[in-house]
């Protein structure tokens, strides 16, 4: 990227959510651009479930929700799921250079997705158009039930308030990307390997990307806290 450029472009980014209601996604978005957003999409593992049984109606629907799945478990950009088929697979990692930062990371298959790594590895992986997949995924995402209402801010005449939208309509490939920060977050995984595989270099822009903040962050701590005393208790409580 050319410096001056991503500067400018930054401030007319900020200059348009300021001045306008916009719903924005791509790189950088939410933690350079507007790392302060107030609504920042993510899909909860029940919400996944709902979308992988939706019905699709033809095999481009069926494909584009099949990679939004894939990202949403692998955090994949859709960069990268369009370069799958030149990944290298082992029977539970993905090796794949990212495209943005040009490192290779070694990505692991969970179950939710290695039937569906498994087929397309057979069949090879689509190439799919961004926008065309974006807008599909919304829709899917309206058919799987995905409607709960969230705030979006917006401003008008220099004050700002807030309007309910059905959250299907704030989804994108970015989404499942973000859910999986957050969701594998949630099952326990390792904050630096995350970061790994987000590509953030500190614990704020991290905490600013995925849906946790501090006070949350310390109350799952303090948690698995509780649960290693319990365990270490049973244990010495068999000893003695």
């Amino acid at each position: 990227a050319i410096p001056a450029v991503r500067k400018y472009l930054f401030g007319t980014q900020q200059k348009i959510a300021a001045e306008n209601n916009v719903i924005m996604d791509g790189r950088d978005i939410g933690t350079t651009v507007l790392p302060f957003a107030t609504v920042k999409i993510y899909l909860t593992e029940r919400e996944l479930g709902r979308l992988k049984t939706v019905k699709t109606l033809n095999r481009s629907e069926g494909q584009i929700r099949d990679m939004f799945l894939i990202a949403s478990y692998t955090a994949l950009r859709i960069s990268d799921i369009n370069r799958l088929n030149s990944a290298t697979f082992s029977s539970d990692t993905i090796t794949i250079q990212q495209q943005k930062t040009k490192n290779n990371v070694y990505v692991p298959i969970l179950k939710e997705i290695a039937e569906l790594i498994g087929k397309y590895r057979q069949e090879s992986f689509p190439i799919l158009n961004v926008s065309s997949a974006n807008s599909c995924i919304k829709e899917l995402a309206r058919r799987a039930g995905i409607d709960n209402m969230v705030m979006i801010p917006e401003i008008r005449g220099g004050v700002k308030t807030f309007k309910k939208m059905p959250k299907y309509t704030q989804i994108s490939f970015h989404t499942a990307r973000r859910s999986c920060i957050t969701n594998l977050y949630r099952r326990g995984y390792n904050a630096n390997y995350l970061m790994s595989l987000s590509g953030h270099k500190s614990i704020a822009s991290f905490q600013r990307y995925i849906k946790s903040d501090a006070g949350e962050m310390s109350q799952e701590f303090i948690k698995e806290l509780k649960k290693n005393v319990m365990k270490l208790q049973i244990l010495l409580e068999k000893k003695s």
